[in-house]
């Protein structure tokens, strides 16, 4: 089952041509979880290990998922999803919601890859997100959540 986006509305996008089927986002929250992708996209996908510099995961206020912030000394570690449908774009493009900025970002060790950046800075915590908590006490009752809707 493919589960709706729970965010509504869609991230602006900051470069004209946008991300199109076959680009590569950069996952940072948790659309590193592959219970989250599957259940978004009604499929597994291809992912591996990357990392952003000048960038950070922080926790957000209020909120289970975290935001890309710009940090001059931050190394963010995340996943680069591949293999990407146009459909899967405009599916996590509502995922993400109004709320983020999709834009092309360089990743460490070269290549780049799309990222959904933060743009509400009232709601951004000092502290970084933690992906380990989320998938301990969390993971579970946002997948619950989903499904309920």
């Amino acid at each position: 089952m493919v589960l709706p986006p729970p965010r509504g509305g869609g991230a602006s996008i900051d470069v004209a041509r946008g991300p199109k089927a076959g680009d590569a986002l950069f996952s940072y929250g948790t659309l590193m979880f592959p219970e989250i992708r599957i259940a978004l996209l009604g499929r597994t996908v291809r992912c591996r290990p990357a990392a952003v510099c000048g960038w950070r995961a922080a926790a957000l206020k209020g909120r289970p998922y975290p935001g890309l912030v710009a940090a001059a000394d931050a190394t963010t570690e995340g996943v680069v999803i591949l293999g990407l449908s146009g459909l899967d774009w405009k599916t996590i493009d509502r995922f993400e919601g109004p709320e983020y900025l999709c834009r092309l970002l360089d990743l460490a060790g070269g290549g780049t890859a799309w990222a959904y950046l933060w743009l509400d800075p009232s709601v951004v915590c000092d502290d970084n997100w933690d992906p380990r908590r989320f998938g301990r006490d969390t993971l579970r009752t946002y997948l619950t959540a989903w499904y309920e809707q």
